[in-house]
């Protein structure tokens, strides 16, 4: 919500949260799509197309294309890859090492994921504590 020319960053309701949450899943999933994609490149030799067209194709999964016709072949590989992509989640460590940078505290931090601030040192320890040495180097 906009208010005057400040942009109020607080007030995601649950439904947008989710919805935000969403759109970036789907974002890391098309991502991870295409890094699978690329590694099939080595594979297919110079016939094959661009990693978007490739991931494309393996959506689509037509019958009548002959692309897919040869990329089936490596399609179970391929979405096996893409599971081992995501498998580790998204890394939220270089959000805590930039926020800190910015001076955002690790009780604000805590508070925005929902969790005391001792879990948040127990959790992201090191990103705080190299954090807080570069902004020392900084100053």
């Amino acid at each position: 919500m906009v208010y005057g020319r400040a942009v109020a960053f607080d007030d995601l309701d649950p439904a947008a949260l989710r919805a935000a949450g969403n759109r970036i899943t789907a974002a890391a999933l098309h991502e991870a799509r295409l890094v699978a994609a690329e590694r099939m490149a080595p594979v297919l030799g110079p016939t094959t197309a661009d990693p978007e067209t490739t991931v494309a194709v393996l959506m689509a999964r037509d019958p009548s294309d002959e692309r897919y016709d040869i990329l089936k072949a490596f399609e179970r590989r391929w979405a096996i890859l893409v599971v081992r992509l995501l498998e580790p989640g998204i890394d939220t460590a270089a959000a805590i090492r930039d926020a800190r940078s910015r001076g955002v505290t690790v009780a604000a931090i805590a508070d925005a994921l929902g969790i005391a601030h001792q879990t948040v040192y127990a959790r992201y320890g090191d990103q705080i504590k190299s954090s807080t040495k570069k902004e020392r180097v900084d100053e």
